[in-house]
This record gives structure tokens, sequence and C-alpha cells, in this order.
């Protein structure tokens, strides 16, 4: 599965420079109040590839590694200052570049950028520049400009893999949880759509089953494991289906609407609006997880959850990658480390700092030193994973 190996922040708010590097399970964000680790991860959710509506305006220049399944990808990002009164007015008040060179095995297959001024693609001794500007996903835009180069198909094939790693960062909150309950979803022929950027994946070929009837009913399998978390006997996730009129060749325009839960126990019915708030955010992390196809981000996911729930989280998650913040001993104490190498990437340490430039964020990994000391004390047992965090000032 592809994974973000790596983030090089060069310039970004009062962030210091940094490099950061991480596992391809879960990775840990780790820090007090104001050091900013939610920040952090709208960025690594900038990075690949969805970016994160609070961070719209900022300015940076950042590179990140990510490894696919067959190519592996260095980029480099940049949005700086208009260069002119007439840019500051223009589609891009905040230029934005995208520079990359995808290697296959260590041998490079393509290298290229993506700016206001187009896009420059090269391959197999090739070099093309097509007028597409940076202005939605880099890697939809390199599709399309090796499409109509075309590119050899294993190629484009292998590019596909880049796009929708995520669906974002879920926060503590329940918006985004209850903006799910208003998708819609159409279809005409072999046009389809959603009107979310990010749904579950469990969601996106309810179409192609070509429903009949008034109510599409399923149960996905993230509603299965909520089941079995919260306890009830069953559940049902529920669509209502709209047929619009045929237009010329016969074919009917069809909706889905009205998205709802219902779980069941001991023959009562439960709609998901019922649930407590708590069983609400245990929910809402097993659809964010749905909807994140390789690389899972959260903010204080877990936060009060207890083990049995904190456990069932982790196994939603499966092999994607995770970046999150948290405050619960109990999922500390899960995580294993063979390696003082895999203490060093799991965790990332936020705090302030003061120089003669003013605040800073220093974001880092444990240094070498701090991750052995961790890695014997994990080794020796008596302490539980939080306890060494906190013995050790980590945490």
């Amino acid at each position: 599965m592809t994974r973000l190996t790596r983030l090089t922040i060069n310039a970004f708010r009062n962030v210091a420079p940094t490099t950061l590097e991480f596992r391809p399970d879960i990775n840990v964000v780790l820090g007090g109040s104001q050091t900013g680790k939610t920040t952090l991860l709208r960025l690594l959710s900038t990075v690949v590839d969805h970016p994160d509506e609070a961070l719209e305006e900022d300015l940076f220049d950042v590179g990140c590694h990510i490894e696919g399944k067959q190519l592996d990808l260095e980029c480099a990002m940049t949005r700086s200052r208009p260069g002119s009164a007439a840019e500051e007015t223009s589609l891009f008040r905040r230029p934005r570049t995208f520079s990359f060179t995808f290697t296959d095995q260590g041998t490079e297959v393509l290298k290229g950028d993506i700016g206001p001024g187009g896009t420059r693609v090269e391959w197999d001794g090739r070099k093309e520049h097509h007028r597409f500007p940076l202005m939605t996903s880099p890697f939809f835009i390199l599709n399309i400009a090796l499409y109509k180069d075309s590119a050899p198909e294993e190629l484009r094939y292998q590019l596909f893999n880049f796009t929708h790693l995520t669906a974002g960062m879920l926060d503590e909150g329940l918006e985004r949880y209850h903006a799910l309950f208003g998708v819609e979803a159409w279809g005409m022929g072999l046009n389809r759509g959603w009107s979310l950027p990010s749904v579950p994946q469990s969601f996106r070929y309810l179409l192609d089953t070509n429903p009949t009837g008034t109510t599409l009913t399923f149960t996905p399998e993230f509603l299965t494991c909520a089941v079995r978390a919260l306890g009830f006997d069953s559940a049902t996730a529920r669509f209502d289906i709209e047929r619009l009129p045929a237009i010329p060749r016969g074919r009917h325009h069809i909706q889905l609407r009205n998205l709802r839960f219902v779980f069941k126990y001991a023959g009562d019915e439960t709609p998901h609006d019922l649930l407590a708030p708590e069983e609400q955010r245990l929910l809402a992390f097993f659809v964010h997880a749905d909807a994140s196809r390789t690389i899972l981000i959260a903010d204080e996911p877990m936060n009060g959850f207890p083990f049995k729930w904190v456990d069932a989280c982790l196994r939603q998650v499966g092999a994607r990658q995770v970046f999150l913040t948290n405050q619960n001993p109990l999922l500390l104490d899960v995580l294993r480390f063979g390696s003082a190498e895999d203490v060093r990437r799991t965790f990332i340490l936020c705090k302030q700092a003061h120089d003669e430039s003013g605040a800073r964020l220093v974001w880092r990994n444990p240094i070498e030193d701090e991750a052995e000391s961790f890695f014997q004390a994990h080794l020796a047992g008596g302490q539980s994973v939080s306890e060494i965090l906190r013995a050790q000032g980590l945490w």
C-alpha cells in the first residue's frame, strides 16, 4: 500500500525547519496545547492531496517522499506570494507549484513540474508541455497529461494509485459525521458522482448494482464492526432511490439520498441520530477509516474511549497508515516496537520554543538516544508505553 515516509518543512508558519520520518503503520503526534499538533495533521493531509481548508491561505515550502505499490514519489510543493498586482486578483492569488520525480525500483520513470505556467513532464526520453495549471489535484492533472501524451497504460495505472489516498483529517467534532447524512449520489449510464469529495469506499459502487425499488438497503463492513463494538444485534444502511424521467435513448437519471443507519437490539430499532455522542464518535471513526483508502488522519479520535472501543478502532484501521494526535493512554499502551528505529519513527514530538526571531514551533522525531532509551525500557517490561513516555519527558 502507499505510504508517506518523510515530510520536510522548509518554510511553514512559525515552524522551525525540520524533517520528519514516519512508520508504515501507526504514527502518534504528542505535545501540549498550542504546539501545532492539529496543524501538523492538516499539513499532512494537504501534502497527500487532500488540501485542508484551514490552510488554504497559508504559504509553504515543503517536500515529501511517498512509497507506492510500484512507484515511489519524491516531490516538492510550494505556495508563494503573488509576483505582481495582477496576480493578486487572479485565480493564482496564491501561486502553487508541484515538482515531482517518480522512480520504479530506483530507476527514474517520470519527472516534471506543475505550476501557474502549465505542466511539464518528461518520460522515456520525451519532453512534453501542457497548458494545464495547478488548479486541482496534481495527480489528476498528471493523469490527463499522460493520457494526452499516449503514455504507456502501465505508467498511467501506476500513477493512478497515488489518487484518493486519504479522506483528510477527522477532528473531534461531529460536523463531518452529520454532513455524511446529507450525501447524495447520482448516476446516468456510465456517468456517476457523489456530492461529497470523500465518501466511504463501500458506497462508491452502489450505483453499479442498478438498484431497484424505492429504497436501497445494505450493510457495509464498517457498520458490522460498529455493531460488534456497540453491542447491537445488527444494523443496516438505507438510501432512498429516486428515478427521474428517462432522457433520449431511454436512460434514467437515478439519485440516492436521505442516508440513514438503523441499529437493532432485541427487536427494537435505534436510528443513528439517537446514538449517544460517544457512540457517534466511534461510528464516525469507522466511517472515516472506510473513506480513507490508504492513509488515515485523525485528531484525538479515541479520546475517552474504553479499551474495547480502542481495540475495535485499531482493527478497523487494518493495513492503513495512521497519523493521529492522542491523549488516551490505552491507545499508546497497545503499541509495539521491534527496534529503537521503530520508536524514533512512531512519535512526532511538538513543543514551543523561543529564539531571537520570537516564538517557534518545534516538530521532531525523538533523537537516537531518546529512542534507544525508550526501547530498552520497553524491552525490560514492567512499564507501559504511556508510563515510559511520561518518565522520559516525551509526553
